[in-house]
């Protein structure tokens, strides 16, 4: 009986959407058009990703290669302290992380200029984002009219500056860590190859360099 019910729900259906196949054809078309514009609107970006294994608690090494150990001067550990590679997502997306990034010098076009005038005025966006962001730039542009233009307003000085090229550079930026192996993955993305490798081999080195520190 429940075979028979779920044959005559099929069925039904079946008639309804023949009924409206014209409506069912044209949404179809529709949803291919609307989808195949967004793909294409939506620019191309390029990932850079790498992985690596943070430093483990230190154990001390016995025996002969302890000693070979303090005889190369080395200590007779196999590892220095690290940091809980849990809190690496909040180093690497704090503020002061990313502001360090700022002043690196990147190549985009044949031009060379700063990685924050790259994120803040090369970054290509979808034709909708302009829409929506229209209020608010001729809000800004109107504001703008009654202020003291003496000051320079720039990265450095403010912080509305500061917080949008701190969101479009994180929201580029993924770090995960694989459970079962302890590996660390740390993924960036930006329409330019070169620079999303750049950028991701430097928050490398600066997290080293906050570990040493650390």
């Amino acid at each position: 009986m429940e075979n028979k019910s779920t044959d005559i729900d099929l069925l039904r259906l079946f008639k309804v959407v023949w009924k409206n196949k014209k409506k069912v054809f044209k949404l179809a078309i529709i949803g291919a058009f609307v989808g195949v514009l967004v793909a294409f609107s939506i620019p191309k970006e390029y990932v850079s990703f790498v992985k690596f294994v943070p430093e483990m608690q230190a154990k001390p090494l016995g025996g002969s290669a302890g000693a070979l150990a303090n005889m190369m001067g080395v200590g007779g550990n196999s590892s220095i302290d690290g940091i809980n590679e849990d809190i690496y997502p909040a180093i690497i997306n704090s503020t002061p992380f990313i502001l360090e990034l700022k002043d690196i010098m990147v190549k985009y076009e044949g031009q060379n200029m700063l990685f924050s005038d790259y994120v803040l005025k090369h970054q290509e966006k979808p034709w909708w984002s302009y829409i929506i962001a229209a209020p608010s730039k001729a809000i800004s542009w109107v504001t703008s009219l009654f202020k003291d233009k003496v000051d320079t307003v720039n990265i450095n000085n403010s912080p509305r500056i500061q917080y949008g090229y701190r969101k479009l550079v994180t929201d580029r930026i993924t770090i995960e860590k694989e459970k079962k192996t302890g590996i660390t993955l740390i993924e960036v993305k930006f329409q330019d190859p070169a620079i999303a490798k750049m950028i991701n081999d430097s928050l490398i080195v600066n997290l080293q360099k906050y570990m040493t520190e650390y």
